[in-house]
């Protein structure tokens, strides 16, 4: 169905591309007309040049192959005539007025059959696709089984369980589990041959997580081979699993890539588009260059796919206005052009760009390349954005987001809570524990807010134990509710040492919102303010900033 619908699309944009052309031709016989009795003037030939060097990039595109062709010969030709007045002879005249002649016989009739983009992209791949967190669980230790239930009932995952692999068979059909933890030694069952029972009943997408007190190769082989995609080995901590499954999901969970299309022609734009789209990624079209800066405040682009010639202006020009902006600096530009003079695409990457792709482009090529360069830009964003243990935001970011959020708070005139979090009496933790396990409590605690909080929050670590969360479109009072329902599940969360036994963690908070503050450094130093008067009033509570 979904692709019925592309295809659908793809020839309505087709049809008002056909519907189009006989004007864009008419447009520069009008055009040639005015230029050779006028001293070939600077304005009239950059408006030919334009609309001739669109088609030579769109003809193909819709199935217009032959009438690529002539428009690249044709720009070629005026190019020469423009740069060099003394090719302008007869000869020369005669030649631009057959290929105008050409390109009129080769708008009637396509030459090709054009339908839906190849099918190799044509799969929808969704980047936004939500785990489903129900998980199924069999362990015979029924103590066990309920206790780990309770714990992973605080990462918002609704955990259903069963005592034998005969229950777990009859529960998954009713239930369908996103996962399913299993021990490998039931009493009525194999661990590994109950899943090969199960698949019928389960999706292709579904977790299998094999646990066992068991630490032999032999075990572990077994799990492998019984399609387990991950072995957790007795005791373990719930925020452990909760970071398998996070890691395990991490293809599905992936926000689906920004692009931005700048293009004049509206046809065009809407074909990428409606490419990248239908491959997984959002994307916003600009035709007009003169709001740029405006759509990419708004949409936040990590890649722009930019056109290089506009009536208004070039893409080079444009990629050194972006580039002015610091805040759009390592945004990747990709030029978008039917130029294929090599000396001329290098001159545009000096300017500014990334990377150069030719038109006509086909659209699996098109979304190679987008996805191939996104992949690289994702990577690398992360690696200077994430704090390395927790994957965060780090400090700087999470500032860089305050100003963001901050600003759009302002524009739509909407409220926004910042939080600052710090957990109590963390040293003694270290210190009792060991490094490597307060390491896995702060794991725990990102674990616990990624999976609470809305996904239009943001969560960094602040620095050590301190952690901040930005909460867009939610006023103080709303703020200190969500906060204290977390800080109150959090405390319940089990934690363990091998050698020491187990434990708990609580935090202290400190909330500032806007618009009562209304700048992010008073944000910050209010929050920051409130969390120290809760440490003050004795740890494990929630301050709200007021103004004073």
């Amino acid at each position: 169905m979904k692709h019925q619908t592309l295809h659908s699309r793809v020839v309505q944009l087709r049809e008002t591309y056909t519907h189009r052309l006989p004007g864009k031709i008419a447009q520069i016989e009008k055009i040639w007309e005015i230029l050779r009795s006028h001293s070939w003037d600077q304005e009239l030939f950059d408006a030919i040049h334009g609309i001739v060097h669109g088609l030579a990039g769109s003809g193909k595109t819709f199935g217009y192959s032959r009438l690529s062709k002539t428009a690249r010969t044709l720009e070629e030709l005026l190019e020469d005539g423009f740069l060099h007045p003394h090719q302008r002879s007869i000869k020369f005249y005669e030649n631009v007025q057959a290929l105008l002649h050409l390109l009129r016989e080769q708008s009637r009739q396509p030459d090709q059959e054009y339908g839906a983009p190849a099918h190799s992209i044509g799969n929808g791949i969704d980047h936004h696709r939500n785990f489903n967190r129900v998980i199924a669980m069999v362990d015979e230790d029924e103590d066990f089984a309920i206790d780990l239930a309770m714990q992973l009932e605080h990462f918002d995952l609704a955990v259903h369980t069963f005592a034998t692999g005969a229950e777990l068979e009859e529960g998954v059909k009713i239930i369908r589990p996103g996962a399913i933890i299993i021990n490998t030694h039931l009493t009525d069952t194999d661990g590994t041959s109950l899943v090969k029972r199960l698949r019928p009943a389960i999706s292709d997408n579904t977790i299998i997580l094999f646990i066992s007190s068991r630490d032999d190769i032999h075990t572990r082989l077994k799990a492998i081979r019984g399609g387990g995609d991950a072995y957790l080995l007795k005791p373990f901590e719930s925020a452990h699993i909760v970071n398998r499954i996070d890691e395990l999901t991490a293809c599905t969970q992936e926000d689906p890539y920004r692009i931005m299309i700048v293009d004049d022609s509206r046809t065009m734009a809407q074909l990428f588009s409606l490419t990248l789209e239908h491959a997984g990624m959002r994307t916003c079209i600009v035709t007009d260059p003169t709001e740029l800066l405006n759509e990419l405040t708004r949409f936040h682009p990590e890649l722009i796919l930019m056109d290089m010639y506009m009536p208004q202006c070039s893409g080079d020009e444009l990629a050194k206005v972006v580039r002015q902006h610091d805040v759009y600096f390592s945004i990747p530009i990709v030029f978008l052009s039917a130029e294929t003079d090599f000396d001329k695409q290098l001159a545009a990457l000096s300017t500014g760009g990334d990377d150069f792709l030719t038109k006509p482009i086909q659209p699996d090529h098109l979304v190679l390349a987008v996805t191939s360069r996104m992949q690289r830009t994702r990577l690398l964003h992360n690696l200077i954005v994430r704090d390395g243990l927790t994957g965060l935001f780090n400090h700087t970011e999470t500032k860089r987001q305050l100003d963001i959020q901050l600003e759009q708070a302002r524009r739509t005139k909407t409220p926004l809570s910042y939080a600052m979090l710090d957990i109590d009496h963390f040293k003694h933790v270290n210190d009792n524990y060991g490094h490597p396990v307060g390491d896995r409590v702060l794991k725990a605690l990102a674990h616990f807010l990624r999976q609470r909080l809305r996904k239009s929050d943001t969560v960094g670590r602040y620095g050590g134990e301190e952690f901040a969360v930005i909460l867009p479109d939610t006023d103080q009072e709303n703020a200190q509710r969500v906060i204290e329902e977390l800080r109150q599940k959090f405390s319940l969360i089990i934690h363990h040492s091998t050698e020491e036994g187990s434990f708990r963690c609580t935090f202290s908070c400190g909330i500032a919102s806007y618009p009562q503050f209304d700048h992010a450094i008073k944000l910050v130093d209010m929050a920051d303010k409130s969390l120290y008067q809760a440490k003050d009033n004795g740890r494990n509570q929630t301050v709200v900033a007021t103004p004073e």
